[in-house]
């Protein structure tokens, strides 16, 4: 009970850092050289509250007009990459309206997909776009939902379209959560972060809270040579399905 109670304290806590430092990077401040400390020291203050320990491997690309490509397991993933990569987030409509986590994932320049309406899809592409072509990064969930972390789902190949044309880097980025001790996750254990479905946001969230003590990795991967959309999304496919499986398979990198 003592140490349920202590968990609950520490999420609560780590929320109220969360909207604190969020509140330094109000728009006022945005072009101020500190601005990317305060976004850092709010996705951090969430990730501890929920006892979300980080572990990375490779490097992330650092500037220009990069597409990170990710595979999606939970809300978590928001503010795990937003803790590491100055960039943009390409995000289903919904998390417009997610609690703090939705003000803060617009004020750094996330594009908001609606999935269901497919010609409104050609002019978010378009915003995409022109978010690269200001040498702004962005960051892609191409699976269009959350799996359970055990493999990924198809990439969805509509976005990249937003790439395939000039110079670009794309740099896919896979996801792992494991037990706090670095052992995988089993079963009823995937609960703890995968986030499904149709479930609540803060339903999930309490459960995370009081379960918590886990580890993120984040495997920041090759680059990879950009052009057709449908490649680009088979080859990012495969890279992070195979990271997760354990396995390694050569793809044409950028030169």
């Amino acid at each position: 009970m003592i140490r349920l109670f202590l968990r609950r304290v520490r999420a609560t806590a780590g929320l109220a850092g969360f909207l604190l430092a969020a509140g330094i990077s109000l728009p006022f401040f945005r072009r101020l050289p500190w601005r990317r400390a305060g976004d850092v020291a709010a996705w951090a203050a969430l990730l501890w509250g929920f006892g979300l320990r980080i572990r990375c491997h490779g490097a992330p690309a650092r500037g220009g007009a990069v597409l990170h490509v990710a595979n999606h397991v939970s809300w978590v993933d928001i503010p795990l990459l937003g803790s590491q990569l100055d960039a943009g987030f390409v995000a289903k409509e919904e998390v417009r309206r997610w609690p703090g986590i939705g003000k803060a994932a617009a004020r750094i320049g996330t594009v908001f997909v609606d999935r269901r309406n497919r010609l409104a899809a050609h002019a978010q592409a378009s915003v995409v776009r022109q978010q690269l072509s200001r040498q702004r990064g962005m960051i892609l969930f191409p699976e269009g939902t959350t799996g359970d972390g055990s493999t990924v789902l198809p990439f969805r190949s509509s976005l990249f379209a937003a790439a395939q044309h000039g110079d670009l880097d794309v740099q896919p980025v896979s996801i792992i959560y494991r037990r706090r001790d670095g052992q995988a996750l089993e079963g009823e254990e995937c609960g703890r972060i995968a986030w499904i479905g149709d479930q609540a946001l803060l339903p999930h969230a309490i459960q995370l809270a009081r379960r918590g003590q886990l580890l993120a990795e984040i495997y920041f991967e090759p680059m990879l040579a950009g052009g057709d959309r449908k490649q680009m999304a088979r080859d990012c496919e495969d890279v992070i399905r195979n990271r997760i499986k354990g396995l390694a398979l050569p793809l044409r990198r950028r030169s």
